[in-house]
């Protein structure tokens, strides 16, 4: 948002281009030796049918991505509506700093959730997490304030920041050794998910409910 009020929206398209050619570059030089572990792991991938829908979803991994859709769909409500509602509220100025306190708060918080997960289990950061998330909605429907909006990005980073990598390591840690990629990308089928159709999803909902102001739609 800081971009896009100062400046054309093509340089914003110009700076994510060069972005990701500078993420294709350096992925060139990581080294990743792929090796097959043991026969029974290769002859268990050959010997499926060639167009299995299991080759391509993990069915431990589903419970996961279903819960992670509906977090997506609650992501994408932020990332379609926040400045209709930072404009309707009079806070556009604020809501620029939305997504840096909610990485500031993801990126703190991370490392940490990641070595109680080691330490304990999932549940010590996932139950947390939903509450931030839930709490982040609670910040924006009160948010008349600027400090108010500002919290609820770091609610969000708090939450869904750390729901998603969270929920990644469950939907791995129910799945067999085999089907650890599988599991990884059923777990983002479910989010891409989320994301991708939510705002279509929510768009139909304010027609059919003619719900007119954007704060209405938060509590979703």
């Amino acid at each position: 948002m800081l971009l896009i009020t100062k400046y054309a929206i093509d340089l914003l398209f110009i700076i994510c281009v060069i972005l990701g050619i500078l993420g294709v570059i350096i992925s060139l030089f990581i080294k990743v030796d792929f090796e097959v572990t043991n026969s029974k792991t290769e002859t268990n991938v050959i010997d499926k049918p060639r167009f299995s829908i299991h080759q391509f979803i993990a069915k431990e991994a589903i419970p996961v991505a279903v819960i992670m859709l509906l977090i997506g769909v609650t992501y994408a409500s932020i990332l379609t509506y926040l400045q209709a509602f930072a404009i309707e509220r009079h806070l556009v100025t604020a809501a620029s700093y939305f997504f840096i306190c909610y990485a500031i708060a993801s990126l703190i918080t991370r490392p940490i959730a990641g070595r109680l997960m080691d330490d304990k289990n999932e549940n010590i950061i996932v139950y947390p997490a939903f509450i931030m998330l839930f709490l982040s909605f609670v910040c924006l429907i009160s948010s008349y304030q600027s400090w108010l909006i500002l919290l609820a990005g770091a609610c969000l980073g708090l939450g869904y920041g750390n729901l998603s990598s969270a929920m990644q390591s469950i939907a791995i840690k129910v799945s067999p050794p085999i089907k650890y990629g599988i599991a990884t990308s059923t777990f983002y089928v479910g989010l891409d998910a989320g994301v991708g159709f939510g705002p279509s999803f929510l768009g139909y909902l304010l027609i059919c409910f003619h719900i007119v102001k954007s704060s209405v739609l938060w509590p979703l």
